[in-house]
């Protein structure tokens, strides 16, 4: 017979609560995936959303070279995120069906993540806390009031949208938590961060000075934690090295690195490409526009407007945050105290308990706030708070060092133990606590984690249906031109005959839905940037779409076919034989 079971072996594992943790994270994302899953009917997507799904359809083809277009006359600078989505496209066949599933795909990743790697470092109890605020983060950004500042997928709300000023938000936090273990001298950590930043700043360059300082921040301090444990580990007797597991990561250490650094230079190959064959390249057109001069804002009005990001977190989306930012609010001072108390709080916790992931966590909220600050104040032109949006991320690392600083496991990043630290067993709070205390926390962190949970996935259940992203003037401009482009098989010219600003979200549309259905679009050079170069025109297509501002004189004009709300359409056939297959 086997030895009877003990009160502690009844007890669930660390690896097991961890495992809850990034399971309740991960289940609202799959009930979200499952309802876009079971959507049969078509998509009409517009305005920016219409152009990622043309650049997903690019990198089906293995031809995107550069990531979103930016206002300014250049995109931002690489392709990963396109590349991401096109493996549900792939799957599931292109669309806003499977840009939505992708999206929502990434987020779901990135807060598991989050999850696990703050489990793996300190303990399941910070595992169930950090799921937790992962879940309040899914929770506010999936607001779909009228008054979100995701304007261009409200209807839905920004924890699943493909929008890219939304899609870095989560990723932006599993990059804090990244930078924070890395400060620990951990190689997989800092690469992991390394990978991680690579996406947020080929997705939305906005997100570049928060991301280079504080990667450089933690290649600094993982340098230092290496070197100190080096010399500590001298003076350790080779009986008393760490074996078993920890020598099986070892060996794996060079494969992954190897595999981090191959999947490094792939995500940085199409724009160095694109960079050396463009005339000028990309990067050139970025930094030339960096560096001419444009008046910055003012350090409060940087400051302002980041406090009105981070208080998205408390009052949810505002309807302030579709407009230019950069005053003070109402609840501006209440803001800056929460974040400041809130990122030295996980300093001076991980201080105490000399756990050096807290202290990361700690410095990498205020140090990326306050670079964040510095970086709003050098947007050219309005501060519209989409642009801004991303920066919501740090205040959630910050909330997550707090809860790892309370909770989690003690550790100074050192190989040998601390004999003055904290005694702490299998992720549990220290000794010092009372047997009650502890059962206490763990009881209170799983029921938050559990509601917290219940709550997003209730909120991915009733989230609108995915036709609700369906643009009713894309779709009655399809309506009226499908009939006539029956029998066309070459390109199609598609002209912009002065519309207004909605008009142009429409035109972005018709070349979307043109390219869904096996045309092959071209725009004029003036729309090369936002559409891709590679769909800019010479000059000899047979037939042309002609976008026109709705008025009487247009609807009497030959080959007018219909009229949207913002537009009338016009096809004109400058070569007879463009209806002949082939042609």
């Amino acid at each position: 017979m086997g030895a009877p079971r003990g009160p502690a072996q009844s007890r669930p594992t660390p690896a097991l609560m961890i495992a809850l943790g990034i399971v309740l994270v991960g289940l609202p994302f799959a009930i979200a995936i499952g309802r876009f899953l079971g959507t049969s009917r078509h998509i009409f997507l517009p305005d920016d959303l219409a152009l990622i799904d043309l650049n997903v359809r690019g990198a089906l083809r293995w031809q995107q070279q550069l990531g979103p277009y930016d206002r300014f006359g250049w995109n931002h600078p690489g392709p990963v995120y396109f590349y991401l989505l096109s493996i549900p496209a792939r799957i599931f066949g292109a669309g806003a069906r499977a840009d939505f599933v992708g999206a929502t795909a990434i987020n779901a990743v990135a807060g598991m993540a989050t999850v696990g790697v703050v489990g793996r470092r300190a303990g399941w109890r910070a595992a169930l806390w950090t799921a937790s605020v992962v879940g309040v983060l899914a929770l506010v950004l999936g607001s779909t009031s009228p008054g979100a500042s995701t304007f261009s997928e409200s209807a839905l709300g920004a924890t699943v949208s493909p929008w890219n000023p939304d899609i870095v938000i989560f990723p932006l936090v599993l990059f804090g938590v990244l930078c924070a273990a890395a400060c620990a001298g951990s190689a997989r950590h800092l690469l992991g961060a390394a990978l991680v930043g690579t996406f947020a700043v080929q997705t939305n360059i906005a997100t570049l000075p928060v991301v280079a300082v504080l990667f450089v921040v933690a290649t600094g301090a993982a340098a230092v934690a290496k070197l100190t444990r080096m010399r500590q580990d001298r003076h350790v007797p080779d009986a008393e090295r760490s074996v078993g597991g920890d020598q099986a990561r070892r060996r794996l250490m060079p494969a992954l690195c190897a595999v981090g650094i191959l999947l490094l230079l792939l995500a940085w190959l199409p724009p160095i490409l694109q960079e050396v064959n463009g005339h000028p390249g990309n990067m050139t057109l970025i930094w030339r526009f960096f560096r001419e001069h444009h008046p910055p804002g003012t350090l409060g009005s940087g400051l302002w407007t980041i406090l009105a990001v981070d208080g998205v977190l408390l009052f949810g989306l505002p309807q302030e945050m579709t407009f230019v930012l950069g005053a003070p609010h109402q609840h501006a001072w209440l803001v800056l105290w929460l974040v400041l108390i809130v990122g030295a709080g996980a300093v001076a916790l991980g201080a105490v308990r000399r756990s050096s992931f807290a202290v990361g966590l700690g410095v990498a909220s205020l140090l990326g706030i306050a670079t964040a600050i510095e970086a709003a104040t050098r947007i050219v032109g309005p501060t519209v708070g989409y642009l801004v949006l991303w920066e919501i991320a740090l205040p959630i690392v910050g909330i997550v060092g707090v809860g790892v600083g309370l909770f989690g496991v003690a550790s100074t990043g050192s190989s040998a133990p601390s004999a003055s630290a904290p005694v702490v067993t299998d992720g549990r709070v220290p000794a010092a606590w009372s047997t009650q205390a502890r059962r206490l926390s763990a009881g209170l962190l799983a029921v938050l984690a559990i509601t917290v949970s219940c709550a997003v996935a209730v909120e991915m259940a009733d989230l609108p249906p995915l036709q609700r992203a369906s643009d009713p003037s894309v779709a009655a401009a399809w309506t009226a031109l499908a009939p006539h482009l029956a029998h066309v098989r070459g390109p199609v010219f598609v002209v912009d005959a002065g519309v207004s600003l909605p008009g142009i979200f429409t035109y972005f549309g018709v070349v979307d839905e043109l390219a869904a259905h096996g045309y092959r679009p071209f725009v004029s050079r003036a729309w090369g940037t936002d559409v891709g170069w590679r769909y800019v025109s010479n000059g000899g297509e047979p037939l042309h779409v002609v976008l026109f501002t709705p008025t009487a004189a247009v609807t009497r004009m030959p080959g007018y076919v219909g009229h949207t709300e913002y537009a009338d359409i016009v096809i004109e056939q400058r070569d007879r034989v463009a209806g002949r297959p082939g042609h």
